[in-house]
């Protein structure tokens, strides 16, 4: 999935700085891969340069020469639209950082072959059919709206990790209806919201960023329908390839990247069924057909965290409006349970003779991936 922050803020300092497509393109090379390109340590700039670009079998044209300037201008960028992460080094202390590789870098840089220019994209041909009609009907997209709202235009006060501020969390799951203990929800919406610039994150502060508009008139359904399905596809990429936070534990990224494949290889074959197909035989298909995927030390073991992990994201999508599920009984009580949790009756209770369909959005997801 695109880094959409990374690209919003790429896009937003060509604009504030009116530079060339060349250094828009070498500004978003420098910053692929950052996980928050609004942080900066001190040793990042030289990490980025001598350790990770000098590094890369080709660059961007230019990059050489003008690379460590257009880092320069991007930090400058970050500093007066107050966008610096608060745990960033002071801006004077990233620049001497800059002065000191002025020798180096280009040097390193030596012989190092460009890239070829890449060819214009050809814009997304979107067939929606009767799938907008649906996109509205969210769970997702009134969880962000009623994020957004929560945030408010003059905005909130942010911790130092860029996150919602534990003394303000109790109010923020009293908004979108969640219980105790559901952090990890909270985290996984903020880092949606931030990503599709429903918030956005200032040096202090967070507030309602220009996403939020766009997620009000999906709601209201006066959006422009590809801007909708673009919104919606967008998220539910995001869903089934979740970001790793910034400030997870150790190892989770491992763990994360061996889990990635899971759901969409669940997708695939459920894109193949005629109708509902019974989710756990499934499930137990997706297991026996990559076996292989398994490590030998502990395939019991990785298999329930691969199933574990594919119910979990389908229980996302069955809100965001993928999937549907039937067959599970019926009891008011388990479904506020699982609501105030940020999921499902079936995914925190399974049951025998579950049922999962692809929606229209679904299959139009699917076709897209």
């Amino acid at each position: 999935m695109a880094n959409r922050l990374r690209q919003r803020l790429v896009d937003d300092f060509a604009a504030w700085a009116g530079v060339d497509d060349a250094e828009k393109a070498r500004v978003g090379g420098l910053l692929r891969g950052r996980a928050d390109p609004t942080l900066w340590r001190s040793g990042d700039i030289n990490q980025l340069f001598m350790r990770q670009v000098a590094a890369r079998e080709e660059v961007e044209p230019g990059l050489a020469e003008h690379g460590l300037d257009d880092v320069r201008g991007f930090i400058r960028f970050l500093d007066v639209t107050d966008q610096m992460h608060p745990g960033s080094a002071r801006p004077a202390a990233l620049v001497k950082e800059l002065d000191r590789l002025s020798a180096k870098f280009p040097a390193a840089m030596t012989g190092k072959p460009s890239k070829a220019p890449a060819p214009p994209e050809e814009p997304a041909r979107i067939t929606a059919g009767d799938e907008s009609a649906q996109v509205g009907q969210s769970a997702l997209l009134r969880d962000l709206a009623a994020l957004a709202g929560w945030v408010g235009v003059e905005g909130r006060p942010r911790d130092d990790r860029g996150e919602v501020r534990k003394a303000d969390r109790q109010g923020l799951r009293s908004a979108l209806g969640l219980r105790d203990g559901t952090d990890p929800v909270l985290t996984a919406l903020w880092l949606a919201a931030v990503e599709f610039d429903v918030i956005r994150l200032h040096r202090t502060r967070v507030t309602a960023g220009p996403g939020a508009g766009l997620v009000r008139e999906v709601l209201a359904g006066t959006a422009p329908e590809r801007e909708a399905l673009d919104l919606w596809m967008g998220l539910a990429d995001m869903l089934i390839h979740p970001v790793t936070p910034l400030h997870s534990e150790k190892g989770a990224e491992q763990i994360r990247d061996w889990l990635d494949p899971w759901t969409p290889l669940f997708l695939d074959l459920l894109s193949e069924q005629d109708g509902p197909a019974e989710l756990d035989g499934l499930i137990d298909r997706l297991l026996r057909e990559q076996a292989g995927r398994l490590p030998v030390g502990d395939p019991r073991l990785f298999a329930g965290l691969a199933a574990t992990s594919v119910r979990n994201i389908l229980a996302t999508l069955a809100r965001h409006g993928a999937v549907t599920v039937a067959g599970c009984t019926s009891d008011p009580a388990r479904e506020a349970e699982a609501a105030a949790w940020g999921t499902t009756v079936w995914a925190m209770w399974p049951e025998s003779g579950t049922t999962i369909e692809l929606t229209a959005l679904g299959r139009h997801l699917v076709r897209r991936t």
